[in-house]
Parts: structure tokens; C-alpha cells; sequence
């Protein structure tokens, strides 16, 4: 199929991307998926590499908020730890050692909340640097860039499909 020189638009894109994704989930293989859509090869193989980026970018901010959820959760269990040894420390009922444990404790928990925010906030600097840098690569205009013109299959390798060539078997 040559090149129309047609271009999809954005939601054209995600819904071809959402089709192929879940013919891969149904476990459809990369020529039959190819097949079934009527794509040229390198079309194909184009949107397959879109689809990576948008599993890799998807996986990103999944780990970002779980990250982020489980920070509030230890922030919380460690709020509550502070406030009970809080009250031992002030407690005037408990001996004095057992005071100055609590504080002690008191102080050990400050720091680990401190430290929490501190390395928290690292590495959403780092991750959200690492989003620009990947925005720098990929800019918006790249998705609605005329889709590669099908070549010749002598000019391709004969492993395009890599180990699925034997699937329909």
C-alpha cells in the first residue's frame, strides 16, 4: 500500500493505538495485528514504536502517583507514631528515662519524616526533568508527521516479524 500522503488526526492515532493494543492483549501477533488494521509495514512498525512510548509514559505515571500515595501513607503512620511519643515525652507520669526515650524516638521520627520530603522531592525533580527531556525528544508536532512511505519488501530484511514468523502453524 503506498503512502496517501493522508494524515491521521490525534484521536484517529490514539484510536488506531488502542485497537493494536488490544489485539496484542488478545495475543494476536505483530503480522496478523498489521493484517487485520490494513497498515504497511513501516506505518505499522511506526505505530507499534508510538505504542511503546505510550505504555513506557503510562508505566512512568503509575509509579509517580503510587510513589506519591505511599509517601502520604508513611507520612501519615509516622504523624501518628510522632504524636504518641509525643505524649509519652510531655507525659509528667512517666519516669524520666522512659521521657527521654520518647524523645529520643520523637527526634529519630522528625528526621525520618524530613528525610521522606527531602528524597521525595528529589526525585520529582528528577522524574519531572526526565518528562521535559522525553517532551524535548518527542514534541507534540511528531504525532501528526505524515505517516513513512511503504518501501519495497526486497529493501526490507526478511526478519521484520523477528520470531512469529512460524506462528501460523
Amino acid at each position: 500500500m503506498a503512502n496517501t500522503g493522508i494524515r491521521r488526526t490525534d484521536l484517529q492515532i490514539q484510536n488506531l493505538l488502542d485497537k493494536m493494543f488490544k489485539l496484542q492483549v488478545e495475543g494476536f501477533t505483530a503480522r496478523q495485528i498489521q493484517e487485520k488494521l490494513n497498515l504497511p509495514v513501516r506505518t505499522f512498525e511506526y505505530y507499534q514504536n508510538k505504542l511503546m512510548d505510550r505504555i513506557i509514559a503510562d508505566q512512568a505515571v503509575q509509579r509517580r502517583e503510587d510513589t506519591l500515595y505511599y509517601k502520604k501513607i508513611c507520612e501519615e503512620q509516622l504523624s501518628h507514631s510522632l504524636r504518641i511519643e509525643n505524649d509519652i515525652a510531655t507525659n509528667e507520669k512517666v519516669t524520666p528515662r522512659t521521657r527521654m526515650d520518647a524523645a529520643f524516638r520523637k527526634a529519630e521520627i522528625s528526621m525520618l519524616i524530613f528525610r521522606m520530603h527531602i528524597e521525595t522531592g528529589n526525585w520529582l525533580k528528577e522524574y519531572n526533568q526526565q518528562q521535559i527531556g522525553l517532551q524535548r525528544l518527542m514534541p507534540a508536532s511528531e504525532i501528526t508527521e505524515e505517516e513513512p512511505s511503504e518501501v519495497e519488501e526486497s529493501e526490507r530484511s526478511e526478519d521484520v516479524w523477528g520470531d512469529e514468523q512460524n506462528e501460523h502453524t
